[in-house]
Order: structure tokens, then C-alpha cells, then sequence
């Protein structure tokens, strides 16, 4: 039951003259000591603190100025105490509405560790002039033709729409973050890197990227999605913010492997079964390019032949490292292989290119 603060800590004596309820305090609360402001003898600070109910007393951590906290603004404070000092001095530059969207995202997850990391991360991206989608669960601190492409594909491809669309949901297991880096290798378009703490990032090169057609952006976006989507469902079998092992218990990386095992047996095949460095490229080059050529359709509006979208799909899954193809290369005839490199050259390194 809230007391009436009054003249908080102004000096009376347990009379009530100038604070605490009248009587000595309704519902148990006994009125302030005098003169130093602490509070009511019966009551700790944190339980004062929660149960302050007047007018304009500025207690820290109200949000909604009704001079007391919920538990759910008790919740969110302590989430702020756990930023560093840019993301909180970021926050606290927000207006009210970005403030909020933090606050009830936060409250409808629930707090959990999950959405505390997504969170962080968008305060994160909105020091660097990032965009944010709550709804989705997506940070968006792409530019130039990156930004161009992903918006692109966002509006023509249904494929892309779905693979974006499996990271949201009721109980997402990882939240995507796009962001640019130009200082990736001569070749490589995008990168996506192994989730941490929740949250799977995959970054893009406008510099690279300027080299090929938007055609080609298209290409690179889908298979950095489907790295993303292979993560996720890893992910989904972990249990876990992240995947290295070194951070499991031998009960967590068994339980692991058999989750991948029972549900989804194309990875396990090819992470552990037949386990190499290029394990991930393997699998997508043998399961995956019919994904890629339906995204990739779609953004250009099917304005060619299905067998150029299906030889696009082969960039990034032909070779993989110090020379090695993959399996799937490997069965193709010497002809089809001319071919595929063939439209390579025609469609992905020329072609095409509005978005700049």
C-alpha cells in the first residue's frame, strides 16, 4: 500500500506533521524519521523507493511519472544499468517513441536473454545511424546499392520475404543484423558471421558489390540468407546464444548433436557425418541452389531463362578453398560447367546495375 510523500524528509517526528500518512502511516508504513530523508524505519530503501505514490517527486526509474514502479520499469532499469556508457548515453538521446518501442519489446519477450541481446544490439545500430524492426527482430545498417538490393528483394521476392520471415515468429531463436563492411577480400560480396549471444550478423562490401550487376547483389543476398537459415536452425538444435562447443557442457553438446540428428538430418550429414572445413558450402551446393534460383527469379522478374537463375546459384559454391570443388561441382559434365561460367560471366559480373 503506497504512502503519501508529502514533505519527504523535511524534519518531523513521528507525529506525521510534514509527511508519511497521517496516524502513523495506513497499511503498516510508519512515517519518516526525522530530519536526514531517509525512509519510513520500517521499510529499506528499494521497498520505500517502490512504494512512493505523489505528485512530481522525480523518483529515478519511473517512466511513466505515476511515482511508482512496476516491476516490469524495475525489470527495464535494471537492463539499462547493464549498458555500457555509449549505449546509454545513445538511449538516453532517443526520443520517447524509440524509447518505448525498447521498453515494450522488452515486455513482451518477456526480458529474456534473447531479447535483452537484441535490444543492446539496437541501441547498438542506432549509435551508428541504423535502422530497427521490432516486429521482425531485423537491425538494418546497410547503405548504398546493399541497401538498394535488400530493399529490392524485399518487395519482388517472396523467397527472400519467407527467409527473412523465419527469424521472426512467436519464439524466434536468433535475430538478424545487416551491416556493411567494405574491407572484406577482393571477390567476397558478403559474410555471414557465426550467431553471438543471439544475434546472427551478416555484413556486405559496397565496394565489392559495384563490381557486378544488381542481378549478381541479388546472388550474393541469397546465399549470405541461407547461411543465416542454416545458423538458425543450428541454433534452434542448440539451444544456445551461440554454437561453440567450448561454451556447452558434454550433457549440452550431446543433446546437440542428437537434435541435429533428429531434426535435421541434411546438416548433421554434412557437420558431423562428413565433417570439413567447407562443410556448409558442400551442403548448400548440393540442397540449396534451387532456393537461391527461386529468389533470385523473382527479383528479376523472370525475365530469363530458369537455367541462367540455376547456373547464378553455382557463384560462392563452386570452388571453396586452396582450390577444392565441391561435391555438386564435381558430378557436372565439362559442358554444363562451361556454361555455368558462361552466364557468370554475362549475367553476374555484367548485366544490369540501377542500384549504386
Amino acid at each position: 500500500m503506497p504512502i503519501d510523500c508529502g514533505d519527504y524528509g523535511s524534519g518531523s517526528d513521528s507525529g506525521g506533521n510534514n509527511g508519511g500518512s497521517s496516524g502513523g502511516g495506513g497499511g503498516g508504513y510508519n512515517t519518516p524519521p526525522p530530519g536526514n530523508g531517509g525512509p519510513p524505519i520500517n521499510l529499506s530503501p528499494i521497498e520505500c523507493i517502490v512504494n512512493l505514490d505523489c505528485e512530481d517527486c522525480g523518483l529515478p526509474g519511473d517512466l511513466n511519472g505515476d511515482c511508482t514502479i512496476t516491476y516490469d520499469e524495475g525489470r527495464f532499469n535494471l537492463f539499462l544499468q547493464n549498458l555500457n556508457g555509449l549505449q546509454l548515453s545513445t538511449f538516453n538521446n532517443l526520443n520517447e517513441n524509440s524509447k518505448t518501442d525498447v521498453l515494450n519489446y522488452l515486455i513482451a519477450n518477456d526480458f529474456s536473454e534473447r531479447a535483452k541481446s537484441f535490444a543492446m544490439s539496437a541501441i547498438d545500430a542506432w549509435a551508428d545511424a541504423g535502422e530497427v524492426n521490432f516486429e521482425d527482430e531485423i537491425i538494418n545498417s546497410l547503405e548504398g546499392k546493399a541497401l538498394c538490393i535488400y530493399n529490392k528483394l524485399l518487395s519482388s521476392s517472396t523467397g527472400f520475404k519467407n527467409a527473412i520471415k523465419k527469424f521472426d515468429g512467436e519464439f524466434p531463436v536468433s535475430h538478424l543484423s545487416f551491416k556493411i563492411n567494405n574491407t572484406l577480400p577482393s571477390g567476397n560480396y558478403g559474410i555471414t558471421k557465426p550467431p553471438n549471444n543471439f544475434n546472427t550478423t551478416v555484413e556486405f562490401s559496397n565496394t565489392q558489390l559495384s563490381n557486378i550487376s544488381d542481378l549478381g547483389g541479388a546472388v550474393a543476398f541469397a546465399h549470405e540468407m541461407i547461411h543465416a537459415e542454416i545458423f538458425r536452425k543450428m541454433l534452434s538444435a542448440a539451444q544456445k546464444g551461440n554454437l561453440d562447443p567450448a561454451n556447452m557442457t558434454q550433457q549440452e553438446q550431446v543433446a546437440y548433436v542428437n537434435s541435429l540428428r533428429n531434426n535435421f538430418p541434411g546438416i548433421y550429414d554434412y557437420y558431423i557425418e562428413r565433417y570439413k572445413p567447407t562443410w556448409n558450402h558442400n551442403q548448400m551446393a548440393s540442397h540449396y541452389r534451387e532456393t537461391i534460383a527461386d529468389i533470385i527469379e523473382e527479383f528479376d522478374d523472370s525475365s530469363k531463362s530458369r537455367q541462367i537463375y540455376e547456373d547464378l546459384s553455382w557463384v560462392g559454391l563452386r570452388i571453396l578453398e586452396n582450390g577444392v570443388t565441391s561435391i555438386a561441382w564435381d558430378v557436372l559434365t565439362q559442358s554444363e560447367k562451361d556454361r555455368v561460367l558462361s552466364n557468370f560471366n554475362t549475367h553476374f559480373f555484367n548485366g544490369t546495375s540501377n542500384c549504386n
